[in-house]
């Protein structure tokens, strides 16, 4: 049978190839097969069947470079199941049409291919999605399918989520069901949600290993627990695991199922925040900015009168918390804008919260007419995640990062929020620590 590539992410999603001689991709009409990718050159890769049933992909000194497996290539030969990546456009080679599905990746990937799991190629990831897709198709599997999608059709995307949880515990026969979610950044992972049996302890401990290896892109059967990763948009993004359950009849098509509409479940929940924070920065470029000297200390503490105004959000109550550490110059002053400068801080303190690893210190001081507000505070793996915080593009550049990595935009918000008020926002990393500074003229530097 004619080997085939099908587009299976980006704009062209579905489009596909006959491998037969050879055939070129790109964004040319000209190519054999068209991708629609600004990434992609015009005529981006070949692909050439060699006598024996060979096939060969060549890069044809393309700008962004051909990948293969996440592996960029000159030249490479191609097997059945290889992912094939051209800017943001993913394709798979089947060297037999009716080997891999769209539906088989779908079911894995969450509808992308986007965040293939290291410790499984794609053809073992295949394989693993057909057995769950006839699993869920067979016998009784459908009804708990149908209940499951009853589940995630909550408007409220913590009831789905529950919902779901309950149906994977139910038709496990699990004492528990959780789903753990990788923090900021991927620097570990948290406890998202449960469901638990009764009689059945929240607490206990899960078996470390195997949610690293469904960490690392695995659907493990350890015996008494089971898990299944979570994907989002091509990106794994956590963990199913359900534990106390009888190996015997244990169906794992349902909890693949769970796992990706779980997946659905936070993306669309995620989608909806990133859409809200783009509003909310567009009315920012609107709105009135009323700058003069203030203290600083007294609008980060400011009261109820002003909070009651509708303007503020109520900051006081998270600054007075215990884990941020309040260091201010007496009398420190600023040329800000009072409220924005209090919303601001109020978003760029719950962001730092989200990620932190101990207290939060606020410093501020001035020198040589400027004042400075430095936040500070542990965090895995700052060093190699500073730079792509805040985007040298401004915040378009931020909004697009959000979008491709399932951000909120929270930090984008609190950028413009700050850079409206009168600041510069920026941020570094130092032993560990992630270092944002944000700097304002003294009314001084203003005479």
């Amino acid at each position: 049978m004619t080997a085939e590539l099908v587009v299976v992410k980006g704009e062209n999603r579905g489009a596909f190839a006959s491998v037969s001689g050879t055939i070129t991709i790109g964004r040319s009409d000209e190519a054999d097969l068209t991708i629609i990718d600004s990434k992609a050159s015009s005529l981006h890769a070949k692909v050439t069947q060699l006598e024996g049933g060979i096939v060969i992909l060549e890069d044809l000194d393309s700008t962004n470079g051909t990948y293969v497996n996440k592996e960029r290539i000159e030249q490479a030969p191609l097997r059945s199941g290889d992912l094939v990546k051209i800017g943001r456009t993913i394709m798979v080679f089947r060297a037999e049409p009716a080997e891999i599905r769209l539906e088989d990746i779908e079911l894995v990937e969450g509808g992308t291919t986007g965040g293939v799991g290291e410790s499984q190629s794609a053809v073992n990831r295949s394989e693993t999605s057909s057995v769950a897709l006839r699993a869920v198709r067979a016998g009784g599997a459908a009804t708990r399918l149908e209940q499951l999608l009853l589940a995630a059709g909550s408007l409220d995307p913590a009831s789905a989520i529950s919902g779901i949880l309950d149906q994977v515990r139910i038709g496990l026969s699990a004492d528990r069901a959780l789903y753990f979610l990788r923090h900021r950044g991927g620097q570990g992972t948290g406890l998202g949600g449960a469901s638990v049996g009764e009689g059945a302890l929240r607490d206990a401990p899960v078996q470390a290993e195997l949610l690293r290896r469904t960490l690392s892109g695995e659907v493990v059967d350890g015996g008494a627990a089971v898990a299944a990763p979570i994907y989002a948009q091509g990106q794994q993004i956590g963990a199913l695991y359900a534990d106390g359950s009888e190996a015997q009849g244990r169906d794992l098509g349902l909890l693949g199922a769970a796992a990706q509409l779980i997946g659905v479940v936070v993306a669309l929940e995620r989608g909806r925040r990133l859409t809200m924070a783009t509003i909310e920065i567009v009315g920012l470029a609107q709105a009135q900015v009323q700058r003069a000297s203030i203290e600083v200390e007294a609008v980060l503490n400011a009261g109820s009168e002003a909070r009651s105004s509708g303007r503020l959000s109520d900051a006081k109550a998270k600054l007075n918390q215990a884990e941020l550490q309040l260091a201010l110059v007496p009398g420190l002053k600023a040329q800000a804008d009072p409220f924005l400068l209090q919303r601001g801080m109020d978003r760029l303190i719950n962001y730092a919260r989200g990620e932190a690893r101990g207290p939060l210190r606020l410093v501020g001081d001035s020198r040589d007419g400027t004042t400075r507000l430095i936040l500070r505070y542990l965090a895995p793996g700052a060093e190699e995640r500073v730079g792509d915080l805040l985007d040298p593009a401004g915040v378009v550049g931020d909004l697009l990062k959000a979008q491709e990595t399932l951000g909120t935009a929270q930090l984008a918000v609190a950028r413009v929020l700050l850079l409206r008020s009168g600041g510069v926002l920026t941020a570094s990393s130092e032993n560990g620590d992630m270092i944002f500074t944000l700097e304002f003229q003294t009314e001084a530097a203003q005479a």
